[in-house]
Order: structure tokens, then C-alpha cells, then sequence
């Protein structure tokens, strides 16, 4: 079974133009998955940003440093040290995508199979993962994407 047979095609994505407010408005009202695409006006595939991304930049605290506190004070201390995060008013319209985002993300192919993309995402611990066709954006595919693509090859659903 192939990636573009379990994937979800249907995805929010984001370009580099879209401003820290639109961004936060996507993540509030649709609750996408932890990585939101960036893609340019053709759907080829930029990176991806997650609330983290937006997160760090205003965070008192480098990211580093988050890393190793989250080991002695517990899971919760990003969102601890948000309390005390500085972000002008203003910001929601000056900063973009453009200025947050990762462009370094892992990715499948369309016609990579289950198998080959579980694996992917098992050896760099992530559970979505972006599905691209050459370069092109064209899906998500989840671990639960691939359970389900199972079950259903199966005749169990």
C-alpha cells in the first residue's frame, strides 16, 4: 500500500506572507495538527511551522536552554515560562511566516509505501509527516492515516 492511499489530502496550509495573527487564527479555529505546511503559490512544499516555532522567538528563555529545564522541571515548563512571554501588541501584523518557520522538515513521497513512511517517522519520532510529489505539497499522513490503511486492506472497516 502506498502513501497517496492512506494520506490526507485535504490539508490547511500557509504561505510565507500569512502574518503571526492569520497563523494563530488558523491554529485556534481548525486545531491542525502539530506542524502546519508552508508552501508557495504553486503548492511547492517550503517547510512547516508548529506553535513552537512561534512560540520560541518571544520565549525569555533559548530554546537550549528550554531543553534541558524540561528534563529538571517536567514536560509542562514551556508552557509555564508563557506566562512571561513578551510579545508586543503589534506583532500579530509585523511578523509573518516567513519569519518563523522551519524549512528543514522531513517528508515522504506520494508513492512511497506504509511500510517505508512508518519507518520514517518512527526513526525521527514524529507522528504527521508532510507527503510531497517531487515537490509539491499534496497530503499528511499520520500514524493513525496508516493504522487505518491497514484495517481497511484487511476488510476490517
Amino acid at each position: 500500500m502506498l502513501v497517496k492511499d492512506v494520506m490526507i489530502q485535504d490539508v490547511i496550509t500557509v504561505q510565507r506572507s500569512t502574518n503571526l495573527r492569520e497563523l494563530l487564527n488558523i491554529f485556534k479555529n481548525f486545531h491542525t495538527s502539530p506542524l502546519l505546511p508552508v508552501v508557495d503559490r504553486n503548492k511547492v512544499f517550503l517547510g512547516g511551522i508548529t506553535l513552537k516555532d512561534v512560540i520560541e522567538p518571544f520565549s525569555s528563555i533559548p530554546s537550549r536552554m528550554a531543553r534541558t529545564a524540561k528534563y529538571a522541571f517536567g514536560n509542562n515548563f514551556m508552557f509555564n515560562d508563557l506566562q512571561n512571554i513578551n510579545i508586543p501588541p503589534d506583532s500579530g501584523t509585523l511578523f509573518l511566516v516567513d519569519d518563523l518557520y522551519s524549512k528543514k522538515i522531513i517528508t515522504i513521497q506520494e508513492d512511497d509505501t506504509i511500510i517505508s513512511a512508518e519507518q520514517t517517522m518512527d526513526l525521527n519520532r514524529i507522528g504527521t509527516i508532510p507527503v510531497l510529489k517531487d515537490k509539491l505539497f499534496v497530503g499528511m499522513l499520520t500514524k493513525f492515516d496508516i493504522v487505518i490503511g491497514i484495517l481497511k486492506e484487511k476488510g476490517i472497516i
